[in-house]
């Protein structure tokens, strides 16, 4: 769905741009290092005490199966601001990935790491001149991942998250943008008091709350059999990082990882959005 380049003045309709994103004929993997359409499956809903939902998600992939990127944004704003800047950061950065997809060649993890950066960069200038215009405060976080051919490139900002699982050992690969969990990383606060602190959902960095964004971003290797999993924290405020992997592990695709795991939040409250994306490549 294309939207005007200055200004958002409603919520995107994601499910409508997901499906033709995703649309794609099933055939036979060819490359052990494609992440193709069916390797990916996200889900959202906004949970059992909140009405409306600030989250949006979207995973697009070309027929070939390289490119492929998913993403997760959890909206900051209250009701309809948070879900305009979500739904606008990821509709941006995927009519980004539709140019750079469609003329490039060479799919090198360096390509990507540059694409990423630009993509966020448009979807920031956006999400922030949008909140000027309006008079109001909106941001959101990203967990965002590409993969060209042997690598994974990982942008985040906030506190939504990027897993991996190889060899039945989970990985954290993005950084959570908390003032707990720099607290952690400083060896000021153990993970079992940063669970309980009052101030771990306070994120110190987002997309569109200020004129520059800052990315964290991460190349990794990637490996045929990898699993990844992108969510926003109304997955992790109610299901442990062991059962994240014990579904990822015993799950035969992502569908069923996705639908397992919300399952898991819903028992455990849902007390927030709720978004996940699984990719099984």
């Amino acid at each position: 769905m294309e939207t005007p380049d200055d200004e958002i003045t409603q919520p995107i309709d994601l499910a409508a741009l997901r499906g033709e994103l995703t649309r794609k004929p099933r055939r036979k993997k060819l490359d052990l290092y494609e992440v193709t359409a069916d390797s990916m499956a996200g889900d959202t809903m906004p949970g059992l005490v909140r009405k409306h939902n600030e989250d949006a998600f979207a995973c697009s992939s070309k027929p070939d199966g390289y490119l492929s990127l998913a993403i997760v944004a959890d909206g900051i704003g209250g009701r309809e601001y948070g879900e305009i800047a979500s739904s606008a950061c990821v509709a941006t950065m995927i009519k980004a990935w539709r140019r750079f997809s469609s003329g490039i060649t060479d799919t090198t993890w360096e390509n990507a790491q540059d694409f990423l950066i630009h993509a966020v960069m448009e979807a920031n200038d956006l999400v922030y001149k949008t909140s000027l215009q309006k008079n109001v405060q909106m941001g959101t976080t990203l967990a965002a991942i590409q993969f060209a051919d042997r690598y994974a490139v990982i942008a985040n900002a906030g506190d939504s998250r990027v897993y991996r699982l190889r060899d039945h050992q989970l990985e954290l690969l993005s950084t959570d943008h908390t003032p707990v969990a720099e607290a952690v990383a400083r060896g000021e606060l153990s993970r079992e008091e940063a669970e309980k602190s009052p101030l771990r959902h306070r994120i110190t960095r987002a997309i569109g709350v200020t004129e520059f964004a800052v990315p964290q971003l991460k190349v990794v290797d990637h490996k045929p059999g990898d699993c990844y999993l992108l969510c926003s924290d109304g997955l992790t405020a109610h299901v442990s990082d062991s059962d994240i992997q014990q579904e990822m592990d015993s799950c035969y695709d992502p569908v069923q990882c996705v639908d397992h795991l919300m399952k898991r939040t819903l028992r455990g409250g849902a007390s927030d959005n709720v978004t996940i994306i699984a990719i099984f490549a």
